[in-house]
């Protein structure tokens, strides 16, 4: 019984990680966690405030500004990253998602890569709702 029991445990260490997804999955949904959590505070301070707000991310050095004071954060797992949002608000290094006080956006679709996985946080135009998702490459 107790050799059973020492087997089973051994068993469900070695498979432990297999199960969990490793560390880059953990990394990359946290990136994915804090840039949906900028672009929600980005809406909720644009209907506080009645003034447009936004989030501008970096293409280039993988990271995210804004909204208001809120500083830099440069993501620790995701090391590419793709934009798709309307015609015009991409410049070469930077995108901007734009709120509006009426709880709306410009929508758009932030894509971070790290090679092996990727997650997308989505931006939903007309009424700022913000989702992830993710799959394995």
């Amino acid at each position: 019984m107790l050799v059973t029991l020492a087997l089973l445990g051994v068993i469900a260490m070695l498979s432990f990680p297999y199960l969990s997804g490793g560390k880059g999955s953990v990394g990359l949904t946290s990136d994915a966690r804090v840039l949906a959590s900028r672009f929600r505070a980005a809406r909720e301070m644009a209907i506080a405030t009645r003034s447009k707000t936004a989030v501008i991310i970096d293409i280039v050095r993988p990271g995210v500004r804004g909204p208001g004071s809120l500083s830099e954060y440069v993501f620790t797992t995701a090391n590419h990253v793709s934009v798709t949002t309307a015609r015009g608000m991409v410049t070469g290094e930077t995108a901007p998602i734009m709120f509006s006080p009426d709880g709306g956006s410009s929508g758009g679709e932030v894509m971070l890569d790290s090679g092996s996985e990727v997650r997308r946080v989505r931006v939903e135009w007309l009424t700022g709702a913000v989702n992830i998702t993710g799959a394995v490459q």
